[in-house]
């Protein structure tokens, strides 16, 4: 397991997410496009990782 830390990005985005001035649809979007770029992010650190250790 890779642990990434979050980016500006992402903290921006639940920041976003947590405010009441949204209504629940729009907040669960948020939610879901923050969690879709943390997986891919996940994804290509473990990818990236996996390649260095191979070529290493």
């Amino acid at each position: 397991m890779v642990e990434v830390p979050a980016n500006d990005n992402e903290k921006i985005l639940r920041q976003a997410a947590a405010k009441y001035m949204f209504d629940g649809t729009s907040r669960a979007v948020v939610t879901d496009m923050t969690n879709s770029n943390r997986n891919n992010r996940i994804d290509h650190t473990t990818h990236e990782i996996g390649i260095f250790c191979k070529d290493g």
